[in-house]
């Protein structure tokens, strides 16, 4: 569903869409960072935690974008109240925002 998005967007932007939404698209995903587990000492117990990364492709706004226009369209058309293209979990940022990692 999310690719939808990007093609409801490349007819909504015609030509312009390679410059203004493909390109940095693309440099997001080349920028792309994963979740990383590191455990530390809390309390004085090991503990492991989730790191934030400090780019997600997921999170750029080109592809919150994409998702919002294919939500848009599958809701009004098929009923489709939500899903969690790239399984993003808020527990992530809780985390990070707890037990900032410097």
């Amino acid at each position: 569903m999310h690719e939808f998005g990007h093609y409801v967007d490349s007819h909504y932007w015609g030509l312009s869409y390679l410059m203004c939404i493909g390109i940095p698209s693309l440099y997001s995903a080349i920028r792309n960072e994963d979740y990383k587990e590191k455990e530390l000492l809390i309390d004085g117990l090991p503990t492991k935690i989730i790191e934030s990364p400090r780019h997600r492709h997921s999170l750029f706004w080109t592809e919150k974008r994409a998702n919002r226009r294919a939500w848009r369209h599958f809701s009004r058309r098929f009923g489709v109240s939500q899903w969690d293209e790239y399984g993003i979990h808020k527990k992530y940022f809780i985390l990070k925002a707890t037990y900032p990692l410097h």
